[in-house]
C-alpha cells in the first residue's frame, strides 16, 4: 500500500486537480477562495530556457518576471564583464558544457563566496564557451541559472536554463465561483472548470483560454471564463477531453460538447448524483466509467457514432460497488485496464482492475479528517491526492519499519549490499541493489556505487520520540584510514504557517560542536527525513563506514545509540577515445596503429570490400561500467557495427574489425548502397553511479563525423571573384 504525506495544509476546499502527463506540476482549485494554483511536483521546475544574441550593454531578465538580473558591461576601459544586477549573484563554473551542470549543483554552489550585485570579467570571444551560475532571489526563495556565453557565426550568444527549487505552489488567477473539476487542454493552452457561471448563477462548463504574459514564467488564465455550452447543467462534476469534445458527468446524466459548434447531446442519463467520469478510446468504440456518490461504478460501451436523441440509460446494477461515497477518478495505466477511485467515507483510493475486477486499497490518508476527492497519478509509484483541506502524495516505498538509521536518499540501507557487515565481503558490498523490488528507482541496475552528495535519512519522528535530540555523522574510509566528521550546513523547506501567504520556506540546518538537531515532529518538512548532506570527493573511493551516534538533550550519548553501515563510493569519472577507422585494400587489412587524417573533412576508399578496422578506448580505474559503440553511414544506423561490453581498468586499446556476424568490416558496412556517406562513429559510456536520488554525471561520450568518399579526394584552387 501506497504511503501518504502531507504536502500542503491549511487549504480551504480542495476538489478539483488537474496533471498533464509527463509535466514538472499540477494545477489545484482551491475552491473556497476561488484561486488557481500551479504547484511543481518534482524537486527541481524548470521556469525557462533561451538563447539568444549578447550586444553591448545589453540587460537580459533571466527568470521572465519584471526585473533585469545580468548586463554585458561595456566599460570606458576596454574591459568586459557580466555584471548580476537586482542582488543577483553570479559564480564561474568549471564545467566545459551545461550539460554537465546539474540544477542541484547550482543551488549547493558557494554564493557566500561573493557579494550581490558581483562581475566576472567575460569578452565573449569563446568559442566554445564559458560556463556560469547566477542565482536570482524571488521573495524568500531563490532562482538558480545556468547559462554558457560563446561566440558564432561572428557574433557573442548567450543561452540559460532558469530554475525553481522551490515545493511552494504559485497562485496563477482568483475570482471563480463554486469549481467542481478543473481540466487543461493539450499544452495547457485553454482552461476548462465545472462551476458556477457569475452571469446567471447557474452551473456550466467554462473555459479561460491562456493569456500570454512577458512577466512571468507561469500561465495565466483569466478568471473571467465563459460558458462553451448554452443549457445549463445540474450539478456538473468531473469531465474529461477528447478530439475537440468535452465529456461531463452532472447529477443525472453524461454530457457531450462539441467545443467547435457548442452542440450539447446526452449521451448517458439515469444516474444518481453523477461524480466521477473516465473516457477511454484505446478499444474498437469509445468506454466511458462513471460513478456516483454512494460508490456505485458503472462501466457503459458508447456507440462509435453519436446521434442526437438516442440516450443509453445507465445499466440497472453496478459493475462495481464500493459501499462509500466516493469521488473523482483517475487510469492507474496508460492500457487504461485499471483506475483509481477517491472513496470519502474511508479516506482511501481504492483500484479497480477492470480486467479481473479485483477491488485493492492502494493508499489511506493518515491526516485528521482529510478525505480524499480527487487523485492524479504523476508515475508508478508517487500521486497527488486532494483531500478538501490539504494537498498530499501518496507513493510507493519500500517500507522502512522502526530503524532511526534509514537510508542514502530513495535507498534504504537494507537495499545495500551487506551494509550491516561492516568488513567487506566482495568488491559489491556496499553498492546499491534494489532488483529484488521490480519497480522502484534503480532497480533496472544492479550493485550501483555511490558519488556526489549524499543525502543521509534518518527517522527523526521515531528518535524523537524515543527521546533523542542530536546525532552526529563520520565517515571512515577503510582503504586510506581516514576519518572525518560531516559538519556542511544543509538545506531544506520548512512549513511557515505566519508567512503571508502560508508557505515553505528555505532553512538551513547546521551542527553545534559538530551534532545536528533532531527535527520535531511538530513542524512541517518537505524532505522529513533528511538528516545531512553527505559531500564525497575521490579521496572517499572504495569501501566506507558511515557512522551516526544519537544524543539526549543533555547531549549525552544514547545507550545502544550508534550505528554504522557500509557504503561503497566511487567518484572516479569514466574515459573514452575514439581513433578514425584506419581503411585497407579488398585483401590487406589496415596497418595498425596507423590513423588517416581527413581532407576536406573526407576519409578516401578505393573499393567497398576495402578492410577497415576501427580503435578505440573506454576505461575507469575501478573497470566499472559499460561502453556503446555505434556506427551510421548514409543517415542510417549499422546495427551488425553496432558493440557493447565492459570497459577495461586501463586505457587498454580496443580494436573492432568484425561485424556481430563475425565477418570482417569492410567499406560497404558503412556505406551500404551509397557510393557517398556521411558518417557518425559514437563510443559512450554511461554513468552508472548514483547520489541516492539519480544519476552522477561521470560518463563519458565522443564521437567522429566525417564523409566517407571513393578516391582519390579531389583538389583545387578557388579564388574569390572581385
Amino acid at each position: 500500500m501506497m504511503k501518504y504525506q502531507q504536502k500542503i495544509p491549511n487549504l480551504s476546499d480542495i476538489r478539483a486537480t488537474h496533471y498533464s502527463a509527463g509535466a514538472d506540476h499540477l494545477f489545484y482549485m482551491d475552491s473556497g477562495r476561488g484561486d488557481l494554483w500551479w504547484l511543481p511536483v518534482n524537486p527541481v521546475t524548470l521556469l525557462l530556457s533561451k538563447t539568444e544574441t549578447l550586444t553591448q550593454n545589453k540587460r537580459l531578465n533571466l527568470n521572465a518576471f519584471a526585473s533585469q538580473e545580468l548586463q554585458w558591461l561595456w566599460e570606458s576601459t576596454g574591459s568586459k564583464r557580466l555584471l548580476a544586477l537586482n542582488s543577483a549573484r553570479i559564480l564561474p563554473l568549471g564545467a566545459t558544457s551545461l550539460e554537465e551542470v546539474s540544477p542541484a549543483s547550482l543551488a549547493q554552489a558557494n554564493w557566500d563566496s561573493v557579494v550581490v550585485n558581483n562581475s566576472v570579467p567575460e569578452d565573449g570571444t569563446s568559442t566554445t564557451g564559458r560556463i556560469y551560475a547566477v542565482r536570482i532571489p524571488n521573495g524568500g526563495e531563490f532562482h538558480y541559472v545556468k547559462l554558457r556565453v560563446f561566440k558564432a557565426n561572428n557574433q557573442t550568444w548567450i543561452e540559460w536554463f532558469t530554475y525553481s527549487t522551490s515545493p511552494n505552489a504559485y497562485r496563477l488567477s482568483t475570482g471563480f465561483l463554486d469549481v467542481r473539476d478543473i481540466l487543461l487542454s493539450e499544452y495547457e493552452t485553454a482552461l476548462y472548470l465545472t462551476a458556477q457561471y457569475p452571469v446567471d448563477g447557474q452551473y456550466y462548463v467554462l473555459t479561460s483560454p491562456r493569456a500570454s504574459t512577458a512577466l512571468s514564467p507561469y500561465p495565466d488564465y483569466t478568471s473571467q471564463a465563459q460558458p462553451v455550452h448554452d443549457t445549463p447543467l445540474t450539478e456538473p462534476q468531473q469531465m474529461a477531453l477528447d478530439d475537440g469534445f468535452l465529456y461531463v458527468v452532472d447529477d443525472t446524466s453524461l454530457w457531450r460538447i462539441d467545443l467547435s459548434t457548442r452542440n450539447q447531446v446526452c449521451l448517458v442519463e439515469g444516474l444518481t448524483g453523477g461524480t466521477g467520469l473516465l473516457l477511454s478510446t484505446l478499444g474498437s468504440s469509445p468506454k466511458v466509467c462513471l460513478s456516483d456518490a454512494s460508490g456505485n461504478v458503472f462501466v457503459v460501451d458508447l456507440p462509435s457514432s453519436v446521434e442526437e436523441g438516442l440516450t443509453l440509460q445507465v445499466p440497472a446494477q453496478p459493475t462495481y460497488s464500493l459501499g462509500t461515497q466516493s469521488g473523482f477518478m483517475a487510469w492507474a495505466n496508460q492500457e487504461h485496464s485499471a483506475l483509481y477511485i477517491c472513496l470519502h467515507g474511508t479516506k482511501k483510493v481504492a483500484r479497480i482492475d477492470l480486467l479481473t475486477g479485483e477491488i485493492t486499497t492502494e493508499g489511506e490518508i493518515n491526516s485528521g479528517t482529510v478525505t480524499p476527492r480527487s487523485i492524479e497519478p504523476i508515475s508508478d509509484t508517487r500521486m497527488y491526492v486532494a483531500g478538501e483541506t490539504e494537498i498530499g502524495q501518496f507513493s510507493r516505498e519500500i517500507e522502512v519499519a522502526n530503524h532511526l538509521l534509514l537510508g542514502i536518499g530513495l535507498i534504504p540501507f537494507e537495499y545495500i549490499n551487506n551494509s550491516q557487515q561492516l568488513i567487506p565481503t566482495s568488491p559489491d558490498s556496499g553498492k546499491v541493489n534494489t532488483s529484488s523490488a521490480p519497480g522502484y528507482y534503480f532497480s533496472a541496475y544492479a550493485n550501483l556505487p555511490f558519488a556526489g552528495n549524499l543525502s543521509l535519512m534518518v527517522n527523526h519522528e521515531l528518535a524523537w520520540t524515543n527521546g533523542v535530540r542530536f546525532y552526529s555523522v563520520k565517515i571512515k574510509n577503510l582503504s586510506t584510514g581516514v576519518t572525518r566528521s560531516i559538519i556542511d550546513t544543509f538545506h531544506d523547506m520548512k512549513w511557515d504557517a505566519l508567512a503571508s501567504p502560508p508557505r515553505f520556506m528555505n532553512t538551513p540546518t547546521s551542527v553545534v560542536g559538530n551534532l545536528f538537531p533532531i527535527r520535531n515532529p511538530a513542524v512541517l518538512w518537505y524532505n522529513p527525513y533528511l538528516a545531512a548532506l553527505i559531500k564525497t570527493s575521490t579521496l572517499d573511493n572504495g569501501h566506507n563506514v558511515l557512522t551516526v551516534d544519537f544524543f539526549d538533550g543533555n547531549k549525552q550519548a544514547v545507550a545502544n545509540g550508534s550505528f554504522s553501515r557500509l557504503i561503497y563510493i566511487d567518484n572516479t569519472r569514466c574515459n573514452v577515445r575514439l581513433e578514425l577507422p584506419r581503411v585497407g585494400s579488398a585483401t590487406t587489412p589496415p596497418a595498425a596503429l596507423s590513423y588517416p587524417t581527413l581532407e576536406c573533412g573526407c576519409l578516401a576508399y578505393v573499393t567497398k570490400n576495402d578492410l577497415v578496422e576501427l580503435d578505440f578506448v573506454a576505461w575507469q580505474p575501478q573497470g566499472s561500467g559499460s561502453y556503446s559503440l555505434r556506427i551510421s553511414g548514409g543517415g542510417a544506423a549499422r546495427p551488425k557495427l553496432a558493440q557493447d561490453g565492459t570497459v577495461t581498468a586501463s586505457p587498454l586499446l580496443v580494436t573492432k574489425k568484425l561485424t556481430s556476424d563475425g565477418k570482417p568490416i569492410r567499406a560497404g558496412h558503412i556505406l551500404g548502397d551509397c557510393d557517398v556517406a556521411n558518417v557518425l562513429i559514437s563510443l559512450s559510456v554511461p554513468s552508472r553511479v548514483i547520489d541516492g536520488y539519480g544519476w552522477v554525471n561521470l560518463g563519458a561520450t565522443t564521437q567522429r563525423t566525417f564523409t566517407l568518399i571513393k578516391g582519390p579526394i579531389s583538389h583545387s584552387p578557388w579564388n574569390e571573384p572581385a
